[in-house]
């Protein structure tokens, strides 16, 4: 998307050197004919430094040759810069006045004139004070009579005040004629704008220059048969190490809004380098994460609430903290992962909610047993009955998520699948502490609470509490606070078998098991039939609305949000204007190197680029290579494109031209003859006198003759052809010279930003061509390959979509194989993947519905929702077929009431009901807070999780409940043993 930089078929030696990174900025001058009141030396006139020695009727010392070079081509990369932009029209007086004032405005700043990059040429006599701004870049000097000064803003308006001698911002306003001057202006602006986008810049007019056109001022639609100007860039120039923390600080405050706020126009600033940004981002991202720390003491907070436990509460976080760095092991140093993203350590915050689901499904899981058992149960008898079932349940869900997580690692876009990756990691070792060190814990203070006749604050505050209350003088029972919050006491029949373990008959369970039958379970039974037509509609609408995903438009990734000033400026600096780095596509065919991936090319760093090898067989020296990359030249600047690049075209008539000066000099001595520049001996030396092509002998010496020249002419070798030259080891004649690299640019018809089928289409086109072209030439170019920036943010986008919905279908397929594998059950399978599918629909349909498309941030954002979206509903399928399995087991299988849909149905409920309540809770608050971000990745994020919650929990009892319950398998309907015994 960079600019390329252009070749001249005519020098001329005596030209300026061109200033590194300088682009159309450098034609800003003045209409004054290069005389010396152009040079504006009174301290009161209008500023604009401007020296050309080019210009015969120029008269400019030393100093103005030194300022006008230091204002116009010197590259300020920390300078202040500003967009105005969504006015009707900039070009008329009271816009350039509103302009005037706002440039005022900033100038007046604290700190500006500290900051202000200066003239090196003192002016003379009175500083103006019309304007406050303006006389506060004025600075006395020893001298009385002279005074330094701050470059003025680069502006349209500055060139335009010069120009019309506007000596004060109020002066657009009072001076008479201005509207018919601006009038011819615009005229003038909007034919070199329309001539600048038909053949670029080296084909302007100078009157282009003298009226003050520069591409970067005008916006990207403006010409004639649109000929007003909505858009324009203002530069501050600034210099020196503190620039940035001055910005940064007034950015903090709202100073730089404050200061550029019109009601003309919509105002967005950076500095040039985009370092302001850049801080500005780094400073949101601590503070975010700081503020995103709040979630992890919520999350303990809920976790005590649920548990009544402080040791419970730091065992469920201990677990949660020891699996981060237990993750980054295994991937960094077992699987050798070198690349380690920021991402990375937003899995933290989606560890917390899944850690505190099996947290709470572990604990419910203990409680609802050790409330079935008598009080004196130890720990050892309690574990026999719930710890099997926990592990089990928690050992399906972790898999799905684990696997859900590994299907989003199949895109190769390297953060995503190192992200996925480690998420992956993450729930693996969450679930294997949870199921040592949390239940552990869990055991240990179950025979501390049983040895107590008194219940402690630190593992139980519930049973604490009502103790307290009771007052002291209460029967107490010893270790009553095994029953966990609320000290509860359950109807509960004990049998013993005859080797003395204990049997559960009859049983009503925890608190929160007894509600959730009692309460929750027949409320969703009445309303069954209704809930799941209109859940299973409601879910079939989500699925069509989630296809209507689409791919981004651009490949903005706007961290601080679509309406911060500084994304809209860069926004708008990208695509807005003429000179915009994303105005066009840049395509190049390359040759004397091939694509190098072998032997595998790592997709899990980013760094890791892929490599380029020389290509042997490239030899542009031939005679027959020389015409055809010509002609390739000509053909394609045709047929394709009226803006290249191309190297070897110019190279043609540029030894054409030369050739040409040979011939008129024919039999006499060539330096007597002709003494323009480039001198016709060394011509004749580098080159021969054959004229083009050049002979093979002297063709790549001729060539690197050329790019000297060029070099030269700009001043600049980095952006030359001589990088295209290497000098053989051991030799050093321009005779053993060799060319192993070239590459040619052409500009597309269309802007990298356009939509991806657009630039898909363009690519197939630009494929085609360089294929067909490729086939007819010579040998030593025919490995020639085509790349551009645009492929690889086409490729991107494409492979995000592939990967998101290979995900969505990989994960299905593994959720379906979990569910079998816990259930046996197909009916159960179905069922857990129709309730899946509704929640990812419904979660990408909202997002659709605000405005999402399947950009970078969203692509991992939709990787977190498929690792999210799976386990309540695996959690309730699960107990809803191991209710049946313990009646079987209770040898009740006679009675049908144990058995039937409602039954299981009602104790999976019952069971797991508050465990996935609790979980959504916990993880939906600890999302919340990231709403409050200012990065937008993190409410973003938020968003998701919260989502994934929200839609998990209504989908799971107001679709999945009702679902098992109206319609699900009784008996042994839809057991595979069963069909599996059937079949044989």
């Amino acid at each position: 998307g960079e600019k390329k930089p252009t070749f001249s078929s005519s020098f001329s030696l005596k030209t300026p050197p061109k200033a590194k990174k300088q682009n159309s900025r450098a034609l800003l001058q003045n209409s004054n004919n290069g005389n010396v009141a152009a040079y504006l030396e009174p301290c009161a006139d209008p500023f604009w430094p401007y020296c050309s020695r080019d210009d015969a009727n120029a008269v400019c010392d030393d100093d103005a040759w030194r300022e006008s070079r230091s204002f116009h081509d010197e590259y300020r990369q920390t300078s202040f810069m500003a967009i105005f932009s969504g006015s009707s029209d900039l070009l008329t007086p009271a816009s350039l006045h509103e302009m005037c004032k706002v440039e005022d405005v900033v100038m007046q700043l604290s700190g500006y004139s500290e900051h202000c990059a200066r003239s090196p040429k003192p002016c003379s006599g009175t500083a103006p004070s019309a304007d406050a701004g303006l006389a506060n870049t004025y600075f006395a000097t020893g001298d009385a009579a002279t005074r330094t000064r701050c470059f003025p803003p680069v502006s349209i308006n500055r060139v335009l005040m010069a120009n019309l001698t506007v000596s004060s911002c109020d002066a657009w306003v009072t001076t008479t004629g201005l509207s018919d001057r601006l009038e011819t202006i615009r005229g003038a602006l909007a034919a070199c704008a329309d001539s600048f986008r038909l053949d670029g810049a080296e084909s302007l007019p100078e009157s282009c220059a003298k009226t003050g056109f520069d591409p970067a001022w005008v916006n990207s639609g403006f010409g004639v048969a649109a000929p007003l100007l909505t858009a324009t860039l203002v530069e501050f120039p600034m210099t020196g190490g503190g620039v940035i923390d001055w910005l940064v600080g007034l950015e903090t405050k709202g100073s730089l809004e404050k200061s550029l706020k019109s009601s003309l126009w919509a105002s967005s600033y950076d500095s040039k380098d985009s370092a302001l940004k850049d801080t500005v981002v780094d400073a949101a991202l601590n503070s975010d994460m700081i503020m995103a720390s709040a979630a992890v003491f919520i999350v303990l907070v809920l976790i005590w609430a649920h548990t009544g436990s402080l040791l419970l509460t730091f065992a469920g976080m201990l677990q949660v903290l020891l699996a981060f760095p237990s993750a980054v092991f295994l991937t960094t140093t077992v699987f050798q992962i070198k690349f380690f993203p920021f991402l990375n350590f937003i899995g933290l915050f989606v560890l917390i909610g899944v850690g505190a689901d099996d947290c709470f499904v572990f604990f419910d899981k203990w409680q609802s047993a050790a409330a079935k058992l008598p009080r004196n149960a130890t720990a050892t008898e309690v574990a026999s009955h719930s710890y099997w079932e926990a592990t089990w349940a928690m050992f399906l869900t972790s898999l799905t998520t684990t696997a859900a997580f590994l299907a989003s690692a199949i895109t190769p876009i390297a953060p995503i699948r190192v992200f996925s990756i480690f998420m992956a990691s993450l729930i693996v070792f969450d679930y294997v502490y949870n199921i040592t060190i949390f239940a552990s814990c869990v055991a240990f203070q179950h025979e501390i609470v049983r040895s107590r006749d008194k219940p402690s604050f630190c593992f139980d505050v519930f049973a604490w509490v009502k103790h307290r209350r009771r007052g002291a003088g209460d029967e107490t029972s010893k270790g009553q606070g095994n029953l966990g919050p609320g000290d509860v006491t359950s109807k509960v029949q004990i049998e013993h078998d005859l080797e003395g373990e204990t049997k559960v008959t009859n049983s009503s369970g925890s608190p929160p098991e007894v509600f959730c039958r009692e309460k929750l379970y027949p409320f969703l039974h009445n309303l069954r039939w209704p809930l799941l037509i209109c859940t299973l509609g409601l879910g079939a609408a989500a699925l069509w609305g989630a296809t209507k995903l689409e791919t981004p438009k651009n490949n903005d990734v706007l961290l601080l949000g679509e309406t911060h000033p500084i994304e809209i400026y860069g926004v708008l600096q990208k695509g807005g204007f003429m000179d915009s780095s994303d105005a066009q596509l840049w395509v190049s065919l390359n040759f004397g190197s091939t694509p190098y991936d072998e032997p595998v090319f790592n997709h899990l760093n980013p760094k890791k680029l892929p490599d380029l090898k020389l290509d042997h067989s490239f030899d542009p020296s031939s005679t027959d290579a020389q015409t055809w990359l010509a002609s390739f030249c000509a053909n394609t600047d045709l047929l394709m494109t009226k803006n290249s690049n191309c190297f070897p075209l110019v190279f043609k008539e540029w030894v054409t031209a030369q050739h040409s000066r040979q011939l008129g000099c024919a039999g006499q001595d060539l330096m007597t003859c002709d003494t323009d520049t480039p001198y016709l001996d060394a011509f004749a030396s580098a080159c021969g006198e054959a004229g083009f092509p050049v002979v093979a002998t002297k063709s790549v010496k001729c060539m690197k003759h050329f790019a000297e020249l060029i070099a030269q002419q700009n001043g600049d070798t980095s952006q030359s052809p001589l990088k295209m030259f290497y000098q053989p080891t051991g030799t050093s004649s321009d005779d053993d010279v060799k060319i192993f690299f070239l590459q040619l640019s052409f500009a597309s018809n269309i802007s990298w930003t356009s939509p991806i089928d657009v630039l898909r289409n363009d690519y197939d086109k630009w494929d085609a061509y360089m294929s067909s072209q490729l086939a007819t030439a010579p040998a030593g170019l025919r490995n020639g390959f085509h790349a551009g920036e645009a492929w690889h943010w086409m490729d991107t986008v494409e492979q995000m979509e592939i990967g998101a919905y290979t995900a969505v279908f990989v994960t299905l397929l593994l959720c379906g194989f979990v569910v079998l594998l816990g259930t046996g059950n197909v009916v159960i399978t179905f069922y857990s993947l129709v309730a899946i599918l509704s929640i990812l629909g419904a979660v990408t349909a909202t997002v659709v519905a605000i405005g999402w498309t399947l950009g970078f941030l969203e692509g991992i954002c939709f990787s977190i929702l498929i690792g999210l979206s799976v386990d309540f509903v695996i959690h309730l399928g699960v107990a809803y077929n191991e209710h049946a399995e313990k009646s079987v087991d209770a040898e009740n299988d006679d009675d049908e009431s144990n058995t039937t849909r409602e039954s299981r149905t009602k104790e999976a409920v019952a069971s797991l009901g508050f465990p996935i309540i609790s979980a959504a809770f916990t993880t939906l608050v600890s999302a919340v807070i990231l709403f409050f971000a200012q990065i937008t990745f993190f409410n973003k994020f938020g968003l998701i999780v919260m989502l994934s919650m929200v839609f998990s929990l209504l989908a799971t009892f107001l679709m999945y409940v009702p679902m098992l319950d109206a319609i699900g398998p009784q008996r042994e309907v839809g057991n595979v043993g069963v069909l599996c015994r059937k079949r044989k």
